[in-house]
């Protein structure tokens, strides 16, 4: 049953795009309409500043590290 559990989790983290949903929460934006479109850490330092980007890249970096 963890297994199943475990399994399930990681398939939904690994398909929630965070800089998306952080920049939805904390700059009440869409930061797929700044820079080059693409829901990423970069767009989302562009649409929040480095207090929206720095946790989006980490998440990012760290989810599939």
């Amino acid at each position: 049953m963890k297994v199943v559990f475990w399994a399930v989790l990681g398939f939904v983290l690994g398909s929630m795009p965070f800089s998306f949903w952080l920049g939805r929460l904390f700059a009440q934006a869409d930061i797929r309409h700044y820079g080059d479109g693409n829901p990423g850490a970069a767009n989302a330092w562009r649409a929040g500043g480095w207090r929206l980007g720095l946790p989006a890249s980490l998440l990012d970096y760290l989810w599939w590290r």
